[in-house]
């Protein structure tokens, strides 16, 4: 049983000295990799948050990876919120909310006012917007899912309320 506060803490627990984890910082504008134990502390080495997109990438060609992860909902008991600044933010969706099942959906709450996300889908990036949404191009949202989404403006957080997700 482990806590999972920090990037460095995922990435040893993917065990994958060849995985580098990727996050955005939305105040400097600066991506920030996490190559291994070498960055634990480091400026990359940044606490898990509720929304928190967290991208991942494996260079070595061997067989998937898949790690187990079991724990609570992230956010509180009243629910948690996804924050956008404007320009590019890598967030997830952290809990399993029932107005948002594509992203699509996501891009069309009133409160999201961006222009576009980009997502991963069978192994190739594609670009959404919210024409997309309930159209043969949108994708469904999974848990451990993150998008890059263009935001229009600073926004107030979005309120996001559900159980955990669980896939």
């Amino acid at each position: 049983k482990k806590t999972l506060a920090t990037i460095g803490d995922l990435h040893a627990a993917m065990g994958d000295d060849k995985a580098f984890l990727i996050t955005y910082d939305t105040v400097s504008g600066a991506w920030r990799s996490y190559l291994g134990a070498s960055n634990k502390g480091s400026a990359s080495d940044v606490a898990i948050t509720d929304d928190l997109g967290i991208i991942t990438v494996r260079t070595a060609a061997t067989d998937a990876l898949t790690l187990s992860l079991k724990g609570n909902a992230l956010g509180t008991a009243d629910g948690s919120s996804i924050t956008l600044k404007k320009g590019k933010n890598l967030v997830g969706v952290p809990l399993k909310d029932s107005r948002i099942a594509t992203v699509g959906d996501l891009l069309s709450l009133e409160e999201v006012d961006a222009t576009s996300a980009i997502v991963s889908d069978a192994g190739t990036f594609k670009v959404l917007t919210a024409l997309d949404k309930g159209q043969g191009s949108d994708i469904a949202i999974t848990g451990g899912q993150s998008f890059i989404i263009i935001s229009k403006a600073d926004a107030d957080p979005v309120a996001i309320t559900g159980d955990a997700w669980d896939n």
